[in-house]
């Protein structure tokens, strides 16, 4: 995007994941090594596109990018819907505690 689009919708600041740290790329596959599941539905593999979704974004507090305990597994549906209420543009504070409520109505629907 153009800077000014950018600066037009107040996202000049924003990354938008361009910028990450070098070690970035080995904690994100560490990281799906050992949470290979979506945190909503359970499911795993290549065809269900596991994601590692920051808690805290990083255009939020960059600080964060690298820590384990700011990071979840999400498909990429519930990346999407969970992760970013639908909307990349925005994220779910609430992300785990959601995460863990529709993993259990999923689990125990009728």
């Amino acid at each position: 995007m153009t800077n000014w689009i950018l600066s037009f919708f107040g996202f000049e600041d924003r990354t938008f994941g361009a910028q990450r740290a070098k070690e970035w790329s080995t904690l994100r596959k560490e990281y799906v090594t050992q949470n290979p599941a979506c945190a909503v539905c359970d499911k795993k593999g290549l065809l269900v596109g596991i994601q590692v979704h920051h808690r805290t974004p990083v255009h939020i507090d960059k600080t964060k990018e690298l820590l384990w305990e700011n990071l979840i597994s999400l498909c990429r549906i519930h990346h999407l819907w969970i992760g970013h209420l639908g909307s990349y543009f925005s994220f779910n504070k609430d992300v785990e505690e959601d995460a863990r409520v529709w993993k259990s109505k999923i689990s125990h629907r009728p």
